[in-house]
């Protein structure tokens, strides 16, 4: 098992996803832009939209057991992806959103590039995309939003 904080592993991903030709190239493509990456979030105060495409990354709970300098840790980081796309398709038979689409795909290309780059044992357990609703400020045309959780498990370093 590794023996990293779990920020350092949050920084791992941080960096595989800037450091990402793949996702770079998606960006440029779709929103003559880079992704930016935050570490860490204010949920209250979410970067503005003009920042898009960005993706947050934030941990969560973390399980520990102590072993005096070492734990073994399970722990639960966020991955929440915003981008801004106004794209609409007209097909004659309905509206295609491209920001659902597009979405989707760059959540694929994350998932790709942190599994393909960062060395600590990640399972993505869950995906989600807020649903149109009153109660949903997070869903409004052009722009979307995904959430993805993922589980970290290792034993992590710790200096007392």
């Amino acid at each position: 098992m590794n023996e990293k904080l779990i920020t350092e592993i949050l920084l791992d991903i941080r960096n595989a996803i800037i450091n990402s030709e793949a996702i770079q190239d998606f960006c440029f493509q779709k929103y003559t832009k880079e992704i930016k990456v935050f570490l860490g979030a204010d949920e209250r105060d979410l970067p503005e939209i003009n920042n898009c495409p960005y993706i947050l990354l934030d941990r969560g709970k973390a399980k520990l057991q102590n072993n005096n300098t070492l734990r073994v840790v399970e722990c639960d980081f966020y991955i929440f992806i915003c981008i801004y796309q106004a794209d609409i398709q007209d097909d004659g038979k309905g509206l295609i959103y491209s920001g659902i689409l597009e979405i989707d795909q760059l959540a694929q290309l994350i998932r790709q590039e942190i599994s393909k780059n960062v060395v600590a044992p990640i399972e993505f357990v869950e995906e989600e995309i807020p649903s149109i609703s009153e109660n949903a400020p997070l869903r409004q045309y052009p722009v979307y939003f995904q959430f993805e959780k993922a589980n970290i498990k290792l034993r992590e370093r710790r200096d007392s």
